[in-house]
């Protein structure tokens, strides 16, 4: 962005918040909420580099197919919130179809989207060729600037399956991953007419070798499943549409593929780059993780004013797969087994630091040598070395094979330091990549002891052995 910030998006799965922050993001006066770009751009949404303002232009507002079939959902009284464009104007969309950009974006935007694509098309048209993800850069920041904020952060559903995409084009991008229960967002999924949709496509290619949105063949329908041959295009049968069962499973099997997946690709950035946030957390305490929030974005956004309004747009929302039939329950279980398990591995949980006796406390001063000399010797005790602990430099690796998260000398090492000292280390997961000498687990000690001191309440010593650090949400 021109004032320095980096590019901004929020990821997720299908279903699982995004739009509510979204939203919640659009309240505020600095920030341009780009809902549903690339989602409403699907599969063209990324042509070769380098591209130029025409090409780049016909990308933008080529009608997608997907959208007549939704045209023809709303015509028939099935509502999908996510389309924007004012209902009474769609009509003039039926034959030559809806410009993807007036679908969800620019409505979000404007009270008059065409207006602004109108004005936006003349923009593009005249940029010279550059790279997709500068092109990208300067229509956002075009957006930003004509609805008069500062920053922006593009947000599409279940956008986590473009992280190559946006990993590639833009290389110093962060990113705000929001997720939620896996057997809840696949419920939601199959609710949801776009998903269903996605889902009945993702079937005939299956069997056909064609998207639902394709002409296809006598030979190629008798192939179908009976009850979606009446989907075949241009004969979309809205009341069949209805009418076909997708198994549960598979929604919750899309979920745990879209984690995985998407989970290895966030796990591969920089952990400053990369902000978690569970849903539920902010429906059960949305203040804490809506200031963390706007943090990541830019700690110079004012919070205040806009958690003042966007506080109560937060509705609780509970639960509603546990209500499901036996069975049904037992198969989403089953098919969201996998990206469960993922989220069991990301998600921060409260840290606390184990009861020491009083005469085993750290009596030393808080001075980097005398931090350094206790945790020699608390090396040399831990990982019972045969040599005297000032032996021992700074510098030297502690971890000479490699020993990661879960090797027991590791956490043995934080556990035993934290018990010694009186201090949480981490605040969520133990991550022993944070430290590789003497030198730098000082630092952390050293951190942590500040920072205990600094949230001490007056009259009130730093927290001790024994007190949780930390939140659900961190």
């Amino acid at each position: 962005m021109s004032n320095g910030t980096p590019p901004l998006f929020i990821v997720g799965t299908g279903r699982c918040g995004s739009t509510m922050l979204s939203r919640l993001l659009a309240q505020h006066p600095e920030v341009a909420s780009l809902s549903e770009l690339y989602n409403s751009l699907g599969a063209g949404a990324f042509p070769q580099d380098p591209v130029d303002g025409p090409t780049l232009w016909e990308a933008l507002s080529r009608p997608r197919p997907q959208h007549r079939l939704w045209l023809q959902l709303v015509e028939h009284g099935i509502e999908i919130d996510e389309l924007r464009y004012p209902r009474t104007g769609l009509g003039r969309f039926r034959e030559g179809g809806i410009p993807p950009l007036l679908t969800m974006t620019l409505p979000e935007l404007s009270d008059d989207p065409d207006g602004l694509h109108e004005q936006l098309r003349l923009f593009v048209e005249a940029l010279p060729a550059d790279r997709l993800g500068a092109q990208y850069c300067r229509v956002f920041q075009w957006l930003t600037e004509r609805v008069g904020r500062r920053i922006w952060v593009e947000r599409s559903g279940a956008s986590i399956g473009t992280l190559p995409a946006l990993v590639n084009h833009f290389p110093d991008a962060r990113f705000v991953h929001i997720y939620r229960d896996g057997r809840e967002a696949a419920l939601s999924a199959s609710r949801f007419p776009p998903m269903r949709l996605m889902a009945i496509s993702r079937v005939f290619e299956t069997r056909i070798g064609k998207t639902l949105f394709d002409p296809v063949s006598p030979a190629d329908v008798r192939r179908l499943p009976p009850e979606m041959r009446p989907l075949v295009a241009p004969g979309f049968d809205v009341d069949a549409f209805q009418r076909v069962q997708i198994p549960l499973k598979y929604f919750g099997s899309l979920w745990s593929t879209q984690m995985v997946h998407g989970a290895a690709w966030l796990a591969g950035l920089p952990r400053e780059r990369v902000l978690h946030l569970r849903y539920e957390s902010i429906l059960a305490d949305p203040e804490p993780v809506l200031r963390r929030l706007l943090r990541f974005l830019d700690p110079g956004l004012p919070q205040e004013a806009w958690l003042a309004g966007a506080l109560p747009l937060v509705r609780a929302n509970p639960p509603k797969w546990p209500s499901l039939p036996p069975d049904e329950r037992d198969a989403l279980e089953a098919s969201c087994a996998r990206g469960m398990t993922v989220l069991e591995n990301m998600e921060p949980r409260p840290r606390v630091v184990e009861p020491r006796r009083e005469d085993e406390s750290y009596q030393g001063g808080h001075d980097p040598e005398s931090i350094r000399a206790e945790l020699k010797r608390i090396l040399v005790r831990v990982l019972e070395m045969d040599i005297p602990p000032e032996q021992i430099r700074h510098t030297d690796p502690l971890f000479m094979h490699g020993l990661g998260i879960d090797s027991v000398e590791a956490l043995e090492i934080v556990r035993e330091v934290e018990r010694r000292f009186g201090v949480a280390l981490f605040e969520e997961r133990i991550d022993t990549s944070a430290f590789g000498d003497v030198l730098s687990l000082g630092q952390l000690v050293a951190s942590a002891m500040a920072r205990e001191s600094r949230t001490a309440l007056p009259g009130e010593g730093p927290v001790t052995a024994g007190s949780p650090v930390g939140g659900p949400d961190g």
